[in-house]
């Protein structure tokens, strides 16, 4: 089942960074994402500017039209290696990306992004 993802929290350690996506029932975990792409969606779900200077996020926004990206859908995940993979759906055509890096253009431009409930977890199994 597609669900949409309702909140995003970060983590930078000094292994790496991690992902947590938390729909309205379920939560998915990613780890060993790039800490620059934490790091740039933490710029961006915080609103982050060094003042006249645009960071990374910011010049992409400019960069990529508005509704060029319709939404990123983590729906894969390769057993033998344990990546997730995420499609990037696009006015035109649908491209497979990592889903840390589909995640932050998502968030960059304002696109929903979605993950498949087999790849996640029950929030219930948190409390208690």
């Amino acid at each position: 089942m597609k669900v949409k993802v309702k909140k995003i929290l970060l983590a930078l350690t000094p292994l790496g960074g991690a992902l947590r996506l938390e729909s309205e029932e379920y939560f998915l975990e990613l780890y060993t994402v790039d800490p620059g792409i934490i790091l740039s969606l933490d710029t961006v779900l915080n609103q982050r500017q060094a003042g006249e200077r645009l960071p990374l996020p910011f010049i992409l926004r400019k960069l990529i039209p508005a509704g060029k990206v319709k939404e990123v859908y983590i729906n894969k995940l390769d057993t033998n290696t344990g990546a997730y993979s995420a499609e990037m759906k696009l006015e035109n055509k649908t491209i497979t990306v990592i889903p840390s890096a589909g995640i932050l253009i998502a968030k960059i431009v304002g696109a929903p992004i979605y993950f498949n409930t087999k790849l996640a977890k029950p929030l219930a199994t948190m409390a208690g």
